[in-house]
């Protein structure tokens, strides 16, 4: 696994921007983030597997975290730093601000799950060697890209790219993606909090000794419940809104078809005799 990166705008800008991009995707998912926030630091880190398979060579979120921390604190002098994460790289800077709570001063994730698709990770391999030569064709890669949203001024870059890609790399990654568990805690390395525990009794952020031997099982399973409970309530505020637009939408037919209003139409009615 090696990390590349560019960098773009103000080198004394007051605030640094990290991009961390997807699976299946390269920094150049981030050309018109970047373009448009030209006023800021840009710092667009990307990866690439290598054909060794050394422990070392491997890609893994906590290993990519480490090697973004890093990058990120040579590069910020005491500055702000934002990072913005898609898919895979919002795992990364979910597992950065785990690792170093301290060191963003905000982050935006997009699609990045926190729990493990257990079920779906041993398919994982079948499933790749199944559909990989139909990464060959233009046209899988263009119903690939039309999925992931890529602009059609990107298709040839984002073609290029997933030729690139080993059966093997493309294996390991989704396998260490789809078995990513957040962990919310201080003390024990990254690396080893997942063989430690099963659960976690004490409240987040909590950093004694005791706490910091438990892997976040609870942890995501909490977060997992305030997600859904926010989107519940997202659901029933959108059901209450279109509610009330149809109410409001019928009023309004209302007093068009009768101006005078309900009460004086029928008053007028009488009146007349009809």
């Amino acid at each position: 696994m090696a990390w590349t990166y560019t960098e773009s705008g103000p080198i004394d800008a007051p605030l640094l921007l990290l991009f961390v991009h997807g699976g299946g995707v390269g920094g150049w998912m981030w050309d018109r983030q970047v373009e448009h926030f030209r006023h800021a630091h840009c710092l667009v880190p990307e990866w690439s597997e290598q054909d060794g398979t050394g422990e070392d060579e491997l890609f893994t979120i906590e290993k990519s975290a480490e090697a973004l921390i890093r990058l990120a604190e040579r590069k910020s002098a005491g500055r702000p730093i934002v990072a913005v994460g898609f898919s895979l790289g919002a795992q990364i800077v979910m597992q950065m601000m785990s690792d170093r709570p301290d060191l963003l001063s905000g982050a935006m994730l997009g699609s990045g799950s926190i729990y493990p698709a257990s079920l779906a990770r041993p398919l994982v391999g079948p499933l790749i060697s199944l559909f990989y030569p139909l990464m060959r064709s233009p046209k899988f890669a263009a119903l690939q890209a039309r999925s992931l949203y890529v602009p059609g001024e990107q298709f040839d870059t984002y073609h290029a790219h997933s030729l690139g890609i080993s059966r093997a790399g493309l294996i390991r990654t989704v396998r260490e993606s789809l078995g990513y568990r957040l962990c919310l805690f201080d003390g024990a390395p990254s690396r080893d909090r997942r063989r430690r525990g099963k659960r976690l009794d004490a409240p987040l952020g909590a950093g004694s000794r005791t706490d910091s031997r438990r892997v976040g099982t609870c942890c995501a399973a909490r977060y997992r419940t305030r997600i859904f409970a926010r989107a519940a309530g997202s659901v029933q505020r959108t059901a209450r809104a279109v509610a009330g637009g149809r109410r409001a939408a019928a009023a309004a037919r209302e007093r068009a078809l009768n101006p005078a209003g309900p009460a004086e139409v029928r008053l007028a009615f009488s009146q007349t005799g009809t």
